[in-house]
């Protein structure tokens, strides 16, 4: 259930950061774009990447992450339910909520700490279980 609540606050955030780019952004690909790639080639690029320290574990575990979301947003099954929440005024007041305390300047509050926990679990347990 956890696992679950965890996916919804990164597919929320991720949302958010889509719907803020202009149409045009999202619509046009370039063909050697990272966007125009499949998860497989995102995935297996990342896999050279072992990371030395605790930061380059985390950021190549949100780079995988990012790869899979960024894949995931254009699945043609949730799109219905992606639209239908760009107009949820109750969906975006609790992201609103999600977002107000984050800060990319202070790592090391609570809040911050217990995203990025979250986010690298995730990237994490992508990366582990499907990139062998």
């Amino acid at each position: 259930m956890k696992f679950i609540a965890s996916m919804l606050l990164i597919l929320s955030i991720s949302f958010s950061a889509a719907a803020q780019m202009p149409y045009e952004t999202k619509s046009y690909k370039f063909k050697d774009s990272p966007q125009a790639k499949t998860l497989e080639q995102r995935i297996s690029e990342n896999k050279g990447i072992m990371g030395n320290s605790q930061d380059e574990t985390e950021a190549r575990n949100l780079l995988v992450l990012k790869a899979v979301l960024d894949y995931k947003m254009g699945d043609k099954k949730l799109e219905p339910y992606f639209e239908k929440l760009k107009h949820n005024r109750e969906f975006y007041q609790k992201l609103a909520r999600i977002m107000k305390d984050l800060d990319n300047k202070k790592y090391r509050n609570g809040t911050n700490q217990d995203i990025m926990s979250i986010l690298d679990n995730a990237g994490a347990r992508l990366y582990n279980n499907y990139s062998n």
